[in-house]
């Protein structure tokens, strides 16, 4: 063989291991001419690229054939829904969920980023509720309440179960459930904290705005009648969370809610479907039996024991987006596409029947019905209705979809993600601005002037608390030592 007999090109080397003879390509010599490239096509007589690993190759010659160029499958790395941290959208996947659910501390969830239409729909619904909580006013009777039978109190409470499943129950999964339930524990005496700052707050507002003007309508209003005939007994009442007045009855909601949690995560874990089964079980019964916790002669208008349903289907969401699963496509979900938009027109139709807006002779006996009238047991309507506008968001703004990186998105994330401030000061300032309203004789100026400074507000503090806190800057003695400042994030 002309290569193994020392051609012009190359020679034998004895250096080899294993008492082998191999030939490799000789070094670069004077006068030596290189062949000429061989014939074929123009991808083959390309020269291969310089790779950028520097670490010393093996540079024995072995004649063998040239691999095709082809796309390079990367193995995807293992994620909490096992596929590579990817989405899953399947009805198997579904099923499999909901039979079954994960066991409690394997479920990492780490590598699913947190679902940014969270932050922005809790952003909005404590706009809405700051607007809901001036009645009266122009803006107020645009709001979803006016076109169907939910409100904001529905999207709220099922964002608040969705956040806790994404917060406490990472918690529990990651770190057990003792530090789970601390961290619990902590939310839930800032919670009550807050509770008795806004209940101050707002007793003080009308307490002088009485004071002022002597007009009793601000204290029917917002039901401050008990406090002003027996302070003491109205105080221990506020303390253990029995007398509740108008507009100050849905953190005392969220505190039984989240005390359930822990309960509400075992059984979620254990089978999303029973969970549900038994929520719904407890919902109807509370509806149907009239059990309500006690609120001194009267009972709680948020009955915890009906509303830990939509609480309950937030966690569940919650726990299925944290565990890579998407909505499934295909003909069953534009099915239901199409049932979820006839259970919206029917509502806004029901609604404006009601208002007047519309004067069809056949929707007046469903106006009779009263669908939705029951928001303290959480009539069936409201929850058909909300799963209804739930499932056209999903499936309308998509995780990744661009709108939720604009302005107003954005805004409204800073909001949501410290919605209890938010939900605090949003509280106060209705109050006070349905003073103003009451005192102006609901002036359409003074409404529309309303609702613009406390949005703009309310706005404004979701900004100034998601704004990073940036130390003091070092002085030059010691710049040389700490360049970099650190900045100290918001907490959601």
């Amino acid at each position: 063989m002309p290569m193994a007999g020392g051609s012009r090109w190359f020679r034998p080397d004895r250096t080899a291991t294993r008492g082998r003879i191999r030939t490799v390509p000789p070094g670069p010599r004077r006068g030596a001419r290189r062949p000429r490239r061989p014939a074929g096509p123009r991808s083959a007589r390309r020269p291969a690229r310089r790779s950028a690993d520097t670490r010393p190759r093996d540079r024995t010659f072995r004649p063998v054939a040239r691999s095709l160029p082809g796309p390079v499958r990367r193995r995807p790395t293992p994620g909490p829904s096992g596929d590579g941290g990817r989405r899953r959208n399947g009805t198997m996947a579904w099923a499999r969920f909901l039979a079954g659910g994960a066991a409690i501390g394997r479920e990492p969830a780490a590598s699913i980023p947190r679902d940014r239409r969270l932050d922005v729909m809790r952003g909005l619904a404590l706009i809405v509720i700051f607007i809901d909580h001036m009645p009266g006013n122009l803006v107020a009777a645009v709001m979803p309440h006016a076109w169907g039978f939910c409100d904001a109190a529905e999207l709220f409470v099922f964002l608040s179960g969705m956040s806790a499943a994404w917060g406490f129950g990472r918690t529990i999964d990651r770190l057990g459930p003792g530090a789970g339930g601390r961290k619990i524990l902590a939310r839930l005496g800032t919670i009550y904290v807050w509770h008795l700052i806004v209940f101050l707050a707002v007793v003080c507002l009308v307490a002088g705005a009485m004071a002022l003007t002597g007009d009793p309508a601000h204290s029917d209003a917002i039901d401050v009648d008990p406090l002003l005939d027996d302070t003491i007994g109205a105080a221990v009442a506020m303390l253990t969370l029995t007398y509740q007045p108008n507009y100050l009855n849905i953190l005392p909601l969220y505190l039984v809610l989240l005390a359930a949690y822990p309960l509400i995560h075992v059984l979620v874990c254990r089978s999303p479907l029973l969970a549900l089964v038994l929520s719904a079980a407890l919902w109807r019964a509370a509806a149907h039996f009239q059990i309500d916790l006690p609120a001194g002669d009267e009972e709680w208008f948020f009955n915890p024991l009906a509303w830990q349903m939509i609480f309950t289907f937030g966690v569940v969401a919650g726990r299925a987006a944290s565990a890579g699963l998407a909505l499934p496509h295909g003909r069953a979900a534009r099915a239901v596409d199409a049932l979820a938009i006839a259970v919206v027109v029917f509502a806004a139709a029901v609604k404006l029947a009601e208002a007047g807006v519309l004067t069809l002779p056949a929707l007046a006996p469903l106006v009779a019905m009263e669908f939705g009238a029951d928001k303290t047991n959480l009539d069936p309507a409201r929850l058909v209705h909300f799963a209804a506008l739930a499932w056209l968001f999903l499936r309308a703004v998509p995780p990744t979809a661009r709108r939720l990186d604009g302005p107003v998105a954005r805004r409204l994330a800073a909001a949501g993600r410290h919605s209890l401030e938010v939900f605090a000061v949003g509280t106060i300032l209705a109050v006070a601005g349905q003073i103003v309203m009451i005192e102006t004789a609901f002036d359409p100026g003074v409404q529309l002037a309303t609702c613009a400074v406390g949005i703009a507000a309310l706005i404004g503090l979701g900004a100034a608390l998601s704004r990073p806190a940036v130390r003091a800057t070092p002085t030059a003695a010691s710049a040389s030592e700490a360049p970099n400042l650190a900045t100290v994030s918001s907490g959601a």
